[in-house]
């Protein structure tokens, strides 16, 4: 039987809310739960990498690459021949759908970079280095993370301003699931959608756009 790479499960967006909706308190606590875990995992990855960068880095930087380089052709995938038109043309934004594709895509890419370097022991050294100063840079200038929050924040806005509405901005909403974990994934309709019912769901974008 023939297998068209290309081919793209088209998700019934109606039914994922609605599964969603019926859900809404179970993904609530999964949101808190995973998130949490999250927060704790990350500290103590970079605790390890500080500790141990030679040794830990291409244990913790290779799975990460793979799974990076799939969210990229996905990404790619859904910019080139998306089920999901942009639908946010009347919500009043500078920055277009393309240009927030571009700049995750951006991202993605920058993050494969980092974890492969960081995947090499005597760069992995000088990528922390690296990373540091970086960091100590952005800190000092007040512009750590500015241009990742706007863009999450912007990215966030014209998923949700439209998500209980005909002007949902199904290509935001798409773009958001795959940060997720896969947009032809009905779990990750579903999680996207208990984002955007929290205020401050932005932040969680914002991490995910992260490139290191």
């Amino acid at each position: 039987m023939y297998h068209n790479p290309d081919y793209i499960p088209q998700i019934d967006i109606n039914a994922v809310h609605n599964r969603y909706e019926s859900n809404k308190l179970r993904w609530q606590l999964h949101l808190a739960k995973t998130y949490s875990k999250k927060a704790a995992k990350t500290i103590a990855s970079t605790a390890l990498n500080q500790l141990a960068a030679n040794t830990a880095a291409p244990i913790l930087g290779v799975p990460s690459v793979i799974k990076t380089k799939q969210h990229i052709k996905r990404l790619e995938q859904l910019r080139n021949q998306t089920p999901y038109p942009c639908m946010c043309h009347k919500i009043d934004s500078a920055t277009g759908c393309d240009a927030i594709m571009e700049y995750v895509l951006a991202k993605k890419q920058g993050k494969i970079y980092h974890k492969s370097l960081a995947s090499i022991p005597v760069a992995a050294t000088l990528e922390t280095f690296r990373g540091a100063l970086k960091s100590a840079y952005k800190r000092y200038h007040g512009t750590k993370g500015s241009n990742r929050e706007k863009f999450a924040k912007i990215l966030f806005n014209k998923a949700r301003n439209g998500s209980r509405d005909q002007n949902a901005c199904l290509y935001c909403q798409a773009i958001i699931a795959e940060l997720l974990g896969n947009f032809t994934k009905h779990e990750s309709w579903e999680e996207m959608f208990a984002i955007l019912d929290w205020d401050q769901g932005w932040k969680i974008v914002f991490e995910k756009l992260a490139s290191t």
